[in-house]
C-alpha cells in the first residue's frame, strides 16, 4: 500500500483506526464478486486495512463526520454495478466500491491501477 498523507493518517487514527489490525475479507470479497465486481489487489489491500469499520472524527469547527469501509452496506439493495459504469468510463479502468462518507453523499471507489489517485481512493459524489 502507498504511504498515506499525514492528514489522512491523522484523521484515520482520530477515528479509531489501528494500522496493526487486518480485516478478514472472505465475506466482503464473496459479496463483491456476486455483485459482478472484479476484486483486484488494491481492493484487497485497502479493505484488509480499513474494511468493515465505521470511523467518526471531529472537524476543527467541532462538528462530527463519519465514514465507513463496508461495500455491502453502501451497495445494499439500492445500487448495481452498472450504476457506476459512467465513472469507470471517465477514469478508463475498473472501479470497486469500498465505502461511503458524508451521510451517503460521497461514495468511495478504488481503481484497478491506482495510478493517478491520491491516497489510492477515487471519491465520487
Amino acid at each position: 500500500m502507498q504511504k498515506l498523507s499525514n492528514e489522512t493518517r491523522d484523521i484515520l487514527l482520530q477515528a479509531g483506526w489501528n494500522p496493526n489490525n487486518k480485516v478478514e475479507l472472505t465475506e466482503i470479497v464473496n459479496f463483491l464478486e456476486a455483485m459482478g465486481y472484479q476484486v483486484f489487489n488494491p481492493v484487497i489491500d485497502a479493505l484488509s486495512q480499513y474494511g468493515g469499520v465505521e470511523y467518526k472524527f471531529k472537524h476543527p469547527d467541532g462538528s462530527f463526520e463519519n465514514f465507513y469501509f463496508n461495500p455491502e452496506e453502501v451497495i445494499g439493495d439500492y445500487y448495481e454495478k452498472e450504476d457506476f459504469e459512467e465513472f469507470e468510463a471517465r477514469v478508463k479502468e475498473p472501479l470497486v466500491i469500498i465505502g461511503e462518507a458524508y451521510r451517503g453523499n460521497l461514495i468511495m471507489f478504488i481503481s484497478k491501477s491506482w495510478k493517478s489517485f491520491r491516497e489510492k481512493w477515487v471519491f465520487v459524489v
